[in-house]
């Protein structure tokens, strides 16, 4: 695109963009399903059972840079220490790559533990995050030391890796699918096949760029648009729900989804693998219930079927939709679907499950802060109400009933864009993002959420989550 081209792109997103209008809070038994200990061994069973049938395949947004992770670091004032730099200073020689950091300290003749005696502190950040040291504030995020062992150091990449391999019976014909930074692709390639040779894991990797064309431009506070030194138009990335296009790209049966940040060390990932064994076996049920019904109602007008239809639909989505008739049934029927885990609000930041309104239809979605408009008193204040909240731990089915994928971009909203306000440059500016992967971008898919225990979710957003349980290994 040219200038002029992407200026047009900013405005006619902007044009089309639309608060979203919230009815109530998604909650146990009003559209989150509780899933018994029972059921959950039920699921388990049918999935390990259909597992060596379908084609399993994982896709993992990992083209973050690690900025925001150090961010607390980036602004020390020793006389005032911000407290989140203060807890890491204090037990930085707990941290995964705490060995990686000694090394380099070596070349300035020093060691973590002199640097502390010393109370050289800015030493150890500079060394830490600047482009002479390790360089951790421009790195992706993936492949920061997320997790140290008795014998070995690792990335969220390779943890990853590890996990989906056991999880996917180390099968050749299932795949994992990192989105990433092409400036970084050499580097986790090499990483990533020399874990492979040490751990004998047999797993296809693929990879996948954002694509550039989806940049969009920023717009400072006085309406004008951020230039670049040479004139032309600032670009910044569109959000992650230009990576629809990525996942548009896979073929599998079911797809999980999980963030790159959000991966247990080795100790904590069986619990993590059981809960979606239990989500992977509610989407084959529910694909191969689906598929009988489609065609059965396809090649005959037995009434019975179509109530069993419209029980099946309400069951699981909560369908709001008009079933009236074959035709209402069938389109129903056909969308693809997904299985979100949800887990109960304990304060984290994120998006939610909310019951929505849209051109007259209430449906189940994922909302973000940034879709509310909280002038609205009424509108604040349901979304305030929210009892869960979205950890991104998805799996998705998008084939139709005759095993033919979907085209995703025909089920999003593309009015469900993202309007916030960010510091570029300095400056107070509003960006615009497409609707986020799995709240626009998804808009139109048949859902069931599920709830998922506190525990399967250990995010690291900032530094000192890598202190947490699930990250941290015990012998330290």
């Amino acid at each position: 695109m040219n200038n002029q081209s992407h200026i047009s792109y900013f405005n006619e997103l902007f044009q089309i963009h639309e608060d979203v209008k919230l009815c109530k809070p998604c909650v146990i038994e009003d559209g989150i399903i509780h899933i018994s200990e029972t059921s959950e061994q039920l699921y388990t069973s049918f999935f390990n059972k259909k597992i060596s049938e379908v084609v399993i395949e994982k896709f993992v947004p990992a083209s973050g840079a690690a900025t925001r992770m150090f961010a607390p670091l980036t602004n020390i004032q020793i006389e005032n220490v911000d407290p989140e730099a203060e807890q890491f200073l204090l037990q930085i020689e707990k941290m995964p790559f705490a060995p990686l950091l000694e090394s380099q300290l070596k070349k300035s003749k020093l060691g973590i533990k002199e640097s502390i005696q010393e109370s050289k502190w800015s030493l150890l950040i500079e060394t830490l995050l600047s482009e002479t040291g390790l360089n951790f504030l421009n790195k992706a995020k993936g492949l920061i030391p997320f997790h140290q062992y008795a014998n070995e150091v690792r990335t969220a990449f390779e943890e990853h890796l590890f996990d989906f391999s056991l999880f996917s019976k180390h099968t050749k014909k299932n795949k994992l699918h990192f989105t990433i930074q092409q400036q970084f692709q050499s580097e986790i390639e090499t990483l990533l096949g020399a874990f492979s040779k040490k751990h004998q894991l047999v797993c296809p990797i693929e990879y996948s760029i954002q694509n550039p064309d989806s940049d969009i431009p920023a717009m400072d506070d006085s309406g004008n648009f951020h230039h670049n030194a040479d004139g032309s138009i600032f670009l910044r990335p569109a959000g992650h729900g230009a990576l629809i296009q990525n996942l548009n790209l896979l073929g599998g049966d079911c797809v999980f989804i999980q963030n790159i940040d959000n991966i247990p060390n080795e100790e904590s990932q069986p619990k993590a693998r059981q809960k979606r064994q239990v989500m992977g076996g509610i989407l084959l049920n529910i694909v191969e219930e689906r598929n009988r019904l489609f065609h059965t109602i396809q090649e005959s007008n037995d009434i019975e079927i179509l109530h069993e239809a419209r029980a099946f639909l309400t069951t699981w989505f909560q369908c709001q939709e008009t079933l009236n008739d074959k035709s209402n049934v069938l389109d129903a029927l056909n969308k693809p679907i997904r299985i979100c885990g949800m887990v109960k609000n304990t304060g984290e930041t994120g998006g939610g499950p909310f019951w929505v309104t849209s051109n007259g239809i209430i449906s189940k979605q994922i909302i973000e802060s940034a879709q509310v408009n909280k002038k609205e008193c009424e509108q604040k204040y349901i979304f305030e109400q929210a009892t869960h909240f979205n950890p991104v731990d998805l799996v998705c089915h998008f084939k139709d009933p005759l095993g033919v994928k979907y085209n995703l971009d025909n089920y999003t909203n593309k009015q469900a864009t993202l309007l916030s306000e960010k510091l570029i440059f300095g400056k107070k500016s509003k960006i615009i993002e497409l609707p986020g992967l799995w709240n626009g971008g998804m808009w139109n898919w048949n859902t069931v959420f599920i709830e998922l225990p506190v525990s399967s979710f250990c995010p690291v957003k900032t530094v000192n989550d890598l202190l947490k349980p699930g990250h941290l290994f015990k012998s330290n």
